[in-house]
């Protein structure tokens, strides 16, 4: 970019994008911060978390997903608990990082959580390592 930043860049959305705006945005920043309900829209019949596709779309852009804000005092209708939310939006949805108010509460669910199982695939908030193939490379290339 212009500010030859080498850091991620995360661009802030306040609603869910577009596939021609995921386009736009890939071409400035590495990845999308969106609310939770850009993520999950709610439940179905089942109870189960309704997972949308822009975390889906935004990893076929070779963008990651941030979804804001996890707070302990203000979940969601739908759940019960923060590890209720943080297990739906990272193993169900999978994004790749999370805004909290109460960022205590999602390094102990990641301290729990990765001891039970690790997550698969490239762009996962429980994974150990990461390399340049991951999206975490700010050097990249960005889709065209």
């Amino acid at each position: 970019t212009e500010l030859d930043c080498r850091l991620p860049l995360v661009m802030l959305v306040s609603k869910a994008p577009t596939a021609e705006e995921i386009r736009q945005y890939g071409s400035v920043a590495d990845g999308l911060g969106v609310s939770l309900s850009c993520v999950i829209s709610g439940v179905d019949s089942q109870g189960e978390p309704e997972v949308t596709e822009l975390v889906e779309k935004c990893h076929g852009s070779s963008m990651f997903v941030h979804a804001w804000t996890v707070r302990t005092d203000d979940l969601p209708d739908w759940c019960e608990s923060t590890d209720e939310l943080l297990d739906a939006l990272i193993r169900k949805a999978g994004v790749d990082g999370i805004f909290a108010d109460q960022p205590d509460a999602v390094a102990a669910w990641r301290l729990k959580a990765s001891a039970q199982k690790p997550a698969s695939g490239p762009f996962r908030l429980l994974n150990k390592g990461r390399d340049s193939s991951s999206g975490s490379d700010p050097e990249r290339s960005k889709p065209q």
